[in-house]
C-alpha cells in the first residue's frame, strides 16, 4: 500500500498544478519507450511496400508535394511521441498550409489537451497564410477561399475521389463516377453518419493518459476518409500507419488474420489500381442478363480499391491499438501491487 501511495503522490501534485503537468506525470513511463531500429525483414517489407505503392508513384510522377506532406506528418508524429509539442505543432501547422485536410487533426489534439502543440500549429498556420498573401496576392487567396474551397467541400462522386463522400455519391448516383458532381442529400445521408462513426471510433480509442504512436497514426489514417475530396496523391500519408502495422506484423504481435488483411490492403494499393486504369482503357465486355453483373462488379471493386485499402489500414490500426491497450492494462496492476 505504501508503494501505491507514493506512486500517486506526483499525480495529485500535478492535478493541483495544471492539466499539462498531470498528463506529464501520467505519461512519463510510457513516453520513454522508443520504437527501435527495424529488422532486416521489416526493411525488406517496407521496401516492397514503397516500390509498389501506387499513390507514391503517382505523386512522384506528377511532381506534387504530397511526399513533403508525409514527411511533415511523420515528423509531427515523432515529435508528439517524444513530447516535443512545439516542434510537432509547427510541423502540423506547416502540413495544413500545404494541404488543408491535416487541419482536421486539431480537434483531436484539442480533445487530448495538447495546448502548446495547438498554439504552435495555429501560429505556424497563420504565418503560412500570411506568407502566401505576400508571395501571391490578395485576389488569388480570395478566389481560393470563395470559389475553390466551397467547391471542394461539396465533394464529388468522380472515380478518383476515394473518400467516404466520394463513395457515398457513387452509391447514390453511379453516373457521378464519370461525370463528377455530388449526389445531394442522398450522399450526405450516407457520408455524414459514416464520418460520425469514424470519429467516434477515434474518440473511443483516444487516451489522455498515454501517448501511443498507433493512436496518432489512427487519427492520420482517418484524414483521407473524412475529407470531402481525396485523390490518390494524399494517400501517401498512409505509409506512416502501414509502416507501424508492418512493425506489428514482423514482431509477432499481429494475428494471422490481420496479416492477411494487411496483405489485402497492399494489393489494394499496388495491383488493383493498375487493373482499375487498365479497365478504363480496355473495359470488360458486356454479358447478357444477370451475368453482366460480374464484369460490372469487378470493375466497381477495383475502382474502389484505394478506399477499401484505407479502411483495412484504419481497421488494422484500431485492432493493434486495442491490443496494445489491453496488454498495458494487464501489466499495470501487478506493477502497482508490487
Amino acid at each position: 500500500m505504501g508503494l501505491v501511495v507514493e506512486q500517486r503522490l506526483p499525480l495529485s501534485a500535478g492535478v493541483r498544478g495544471n492539466s499539462d503537468s498531470a498528463d506529464l506525470d501520467l505519461e512519463r513511463p510510457r513516453g520513454a519507450r522508443v520504437i527501435g531500429r527495424p529488422s532486416r525483414a521489416e526493411l525488406l517489407a517496407l521496401v516492397a511496400v514503397l516500390t509498389t505503392f501506387f499513390p507514391l508513384a503517382n505523386t512522384v510522377l506528377a511532381g506534387t508535394m504530397n511526399s513533403l506532406l508525409l514527411l511533415l506528418l511523420t515528423g509531427a508524429w515523432a515529435c508528439w511521441h517524444r513530447r516535443r509539442d512545439v516542434a510537432g505543432g509547427v510541423l502540423v501547422g506547416a502540413a495544413a498550409v500545404f494541404k488543408l485536410f491535416p487541419a482536421a487533426l486539431l480537434p483531436y489534439l484539442a480533445w487530448r489537451r495538447h495546448w502548446k502543440l495547438l498554439a504552435a500549429a495555429a501560429v505556424t498556420g497563420l504565418a503560412g497564410v500570411g506568407l502566401g498573401l505576400a508571395v501571391t496576392s490578395l485576389d488569388h487567396n480570395i478566389y481560393y477561399f470563395r470559389e475553390m474551397l466551397p467547391h471542394l467541400a461539396a465533394g464529388t462522386g468522380y472515380r478518383e475521389n476515394q473518400s467516404l463522400a466520394g463513395v457515398a455519391a457513387r452509391i447514390c448516383d453511379p453516373d457521378t463516377t464519370n461525370a463528377g458532381g455530388s449526389a445531394g442529400w442522398c450522399g450526405r445521408l450516407i457520408d455524414w453518419p459514416a464520418v460520425l462513426v469514424l470519429l467516434t471510433i477515434v474518440w473511443r480509442l483516444t487516451s489522455r493518459a498515454s501517448r501511443s504512436g498507433l493512436e496518432f497514426a489512427l487519427a492520420v489514417t482517418a484524414l483521407p476518409l473524412i475529407s470531402s475530396v481525396t485523390w490518390s496523391f494524399p494517400l501517401v500519408i498512409l505509409i506512416l500507419p502501414i509502416a507501424l502495422l508492418v512493425r506489428q506484423a514482423m514482431s509477432g504481435r499481429m494475428p494471422r488474420g490481420q496479416i492477411r488483411a494487411l496483405m489485402g490492403a497492399w494489393v489494394c494499393f499496388s495491383a488493383a489500381p493498375a487493373v482499375h486504369y487498365l479497365l478504363i482503357v480496355y473495359p470488360l465486355p458486356h454479358w447478357t442478363g444477370v451475368l453482366d453483373l460480374m464484369p460490372q462488379g469487378v470493375t466497381r471493386l477495383v475502382g474502389e480499391a484505394y478506399f477499401i485499402g484505407t479502411l483495412v489500414v484504419f481497421g488494422g490500426i484500431c485492432l493493434a491499438l486495442r491490443t496494445e491497450r489491453r496488454s498495458e492494462s494487464a501489466v499495470t496492476p501487478p506493477a502497482l501491487a508490487a
